[in-house]
């Protein structure tokens, strides 16, 4: 559920407004609709504790509240073109045409992941924060089990380098978001992301 959706649904059966409407009760009242939310799973925790007061601007569509909770959160990223990758970028090769960026995300003021991001020739716009959050979410996924099980998920070849390489790169990238964000935002992030 989005936050805008809550909203809606909150607004939809309120009776404290009017010509004489109490800030105060619509505040606690807003506040109490979105904890119980919270509680019975619709909201994440995320979203409950940056949930916007009831009369500031609600965020309008998912890419919108994408957008507001990781301002929220402080999540930030620089990003810039290079020629090619000096990893090599082990997990395939690229065609002509094909874009390379050094990104570094930040929460608060630090930096806390360094990578590369890469774009088949189709791709030609830059990417934005979302579009590299969301490849690293995705990578970062199923890697608690071991790597042979990974690799056969992932349809990899168990006894090929490159995709231990490309496991242990993962892993690394995991344990920087593990140390970012609790586990219960990297939940919520993931979230956040599954239907991008």
């Amino acid at each position: 559920m989005l936050i805008s959706d809550a909203y809606a649904q909150w607004a939809e059966g309120q009776t404290l407004r009017g010509p004489n409407a109490d800030h105060v009760a619509l505040s606690e009242d807003w506040n109490n609709f979105t904890d119980m939310l919270c509680k019975d799973g619709e909201l994440t925790a995320t979203q409950y504790h940056h949930c916007p007061a009831y009369d500031d601007p609600i965020p309008g569509d998912a890419d919108a509240e994408r957008d507001f909770l990781l301002d929220a959160q402080r999540i930030g990223m620089g990003i810039h073109r290079v020629e090619k990758r000096p990893d090599g970028d082990a997990s395939c090769d690229w065609p002509d045409g094909a874009r390379h960026w050094r990104f570094t995300l930040t929460r608060g003021v630090g930096p806390f992941l360094t990578g590369h991001f890469s774009q088949g020739p189709a791709h030609t716009t830059q990417p934005d924060l979302c579009d590299v959050l969301s490849s690293l979410l995705m990578d970062t996924s199923g890697l608690d089990q071991p790597f042979e099980d990974w690799a056969e998920d992932l349809g990899y070849d168990p006894d090929s380098r490159k995709a231990e390489r490309i496991y242990t790169a993962c892993k690394a990238a995991l344990a920087a978001l593990e140390s970012t964000f609790t586990a219960q935002e990297l939940e919520d992030l993931r979230t956040m992301f599954e239907d991008y």
